[in-house]
């Protein structure tokens, strides 16, 4: 259970890095947000795209450790919370819609269960194949 919530942290801390590292792409865009959702939704698609972009340079630099993970991971969260949490007020980023707000809902719902369902897989360390004899 205690590994299980590691890598929750690990998973949330991922995520606000990638907001951190969206934030700041979009500030070097100069995007203008009309809500917090979309301030929220649009700044982690582009920090998983920066995020993607340097493990894969890390990789082939095979400088992909644990250290190095650390420093692209730990500051761009710490600036994706601060950023997170200022600049757009409560009243501004509502979801006044029940379809909208029921969307929404049902989002965090599925995209819970897909991170709940692929932990204990990643902890195990085991892959499952349908197919042992082509080597997966």
């Amino acid at each position: 259970m205690l590994s299980y919530l590691f890598w929750l942290s690990v998973a949330a801390l991922i995520a606000l890095a990638t907001a951190g590292y969206g934030l700041a792409v979009a500030r070097l865009a100069r995007l203008d947000w009309e809500s917090r959702f979309e301030r929220v939704t649009i700044s982690i698609a582009l920090g998983f795209g920066v995020l993607a972009t340097l493990v894969f340079v890390a990789g082939l630099l095979r400088l992909m450790t644990i250290p190095v993970f650390l420093i692209l991971v730990i500051p761009a969260a710490a600036v994706g919370l601060t950023s997170l949490r200022k600049g757009v007020t409560p009243d501004e980023g509502a979801v006044r819609s029940r379809f909208a707000r029921g969307a929404l809902v049902l989002l965090v719902v599925c995209g819970a269960l897909n991170v709940a369902g692929a932990l204990p897989l990643a902890v195990s360390g085991r892959r499952r194949c349908s197919r042992p004899a082509w080597g997966c």
